[in-house]
This record gives structure tokens, sequence and C-alpha cells, in this order.
């Protein structure tokens, strides 16, 4: 127990870069989720046809054979890329599929009748999108959005398989050395519900006051 105590501060520091992994995931994802999103529900039809081909190939996919595509298919290509930069991406692909189909589902939500009333407007269809649609579709896709944060974190777990350094790993080093993977793996589970927790609240806090605000 005295030696798992301390392995308590190198099992914080892993935590701070599972964080970090996963705010990189975060970011990289919303950007690609969203603008997929966006193609998906309001571009030409041949460009949505090819988006949502590409989302479902990848929702499709385990995120763990993703990570591994992306891991050794840029060095078969002979791009050289970081670890951790690799990890990030094959991560944000999945999720990013994950969220650009919560944003084309809360466009294809909104009723035909806004669309028809902006155009007789007056407004342009790219007006109408930017400043009547999206503003309301980004707000009805805020707690499902929320509630995929938690998912991404501990997708950055899947990291470990490619030698990074994070929780998980750091986690396996320190059983490793007490011999006592229960209470060590007890602590990662401490430490990753304490992350999560709070964007899983978030989450239904937004989906609560969303339905309220629909009502």
């Amino acid at each position: 127990m005295e030696s798992l105590s301390n392995s308590l501060p190198y099992l914080a520091h892993a935590a701070v870069t599972t964080l970090w992994l996963a705010v990189a995931a975060i970011v990289l994802s919303t950007v690609i989720g969203v603008a997929a999103g966006i193609a998906s529900a309001v571009a030409g039809r041949w460009l949505a046809a090819v988006v949502m081909a590409i989302v479902y190939v990848l929702r499709g996919i385990p995120a763990l054979v993703l990570l591994f595509l992306s891991y050794f298919g840029l060095s078969y290509l002979g791009v050289r890329a970081e670890p951790y930069v690799v990890a990030i991406l094959g991560i944000s692909l999945h999720m990013g599929a994950l969220i650009s189909e919560i944003v084309r589902g809360s466009l294809a939500s909104l009723p035909m009748s806004q669309t028809d009333g902006g155009l007789a407007l007056g407004l342009t269809y790219g007006q109408l999108v930017r400043k009547v649609l999206l503003p309301q579709a980004l707000r009805s896709a805020l707690p499902p959005y929320i509630g995929l944060v938690p998912v991404t974190i501990k997708a950055t777990a899947l990291a470990s398989v490619i030698n990074i350094w994070e929780l998980t790993l750091a986690s396996k080093e320190v059983a490793s050395q007490t011999l006592n993977t229960f209470l060590t793996f007890g602590v990662a589970f401490a430490i990753y519900f304490l992350i999560c927790y709070p964007f899983t609240w978030l989450g239904h806090r937004l989906e609560r006051r969303t339905m309220a605000y629909r009502l």
C-alpha cells in the first residue's frame, strides 16, 4: 500500500497527459465533426453523399483499429509523425464522425418552414444556414456533444497500445512494479471518474434545459 501511495504523483502526472491529449482530440474532432455535419446536411447532393459515406466508414471502424491504421498507415505512406500526433488524429477521426452525425441530425430536425420562410424573405441559402439554422442546430446539439467529451477522454486510453505514456499505460507500469493490480487500477478508475463525471453531469443539465426550452 505504501509503494502505491508513493506512485500517486506519477499517476497524477499521467492524468495531466491524458487531459491534454483529450483536449487536443476534442478540439480537432469538433472542427472535423461540425464541418462534416454541415456539409452532409446542407451541401449539394454529391458532396453530401461523399461526406456521409466517409462518416459511415469512420463510424463503422472501431476506434482501436482506426488508431492502428493511422499509426501504421502514415508510416507506410512515408509520413513521419510523432505517436502523440497520430493518437490525436486517430481518436479525432472517430469522434469527429460521431459529432458530425449529431450536427447533421440537429440540422435535419429543424422544420422546413424556417427554410422556406428565410428564402421567402430574401436570404441567400448561405445566410439562412449561417444566421438562422446553424445557431439553433448547435444549441440542440450541445447536450449530446458534451456527452461525447467523457467518451473522448476515455478513448485516450487506447493510445497506450502504441506505447504512448498516459494514465492507462502509467497504471500498467505501477501495477507491474507494486504487484497490486487491483488497487492501482482502482486509483486509475477514480481519476478517470473525477475527470469525466463533471462533463456527464453538465450534459444532463444542458439536456434538461434544452427540453424545457423546446416546451
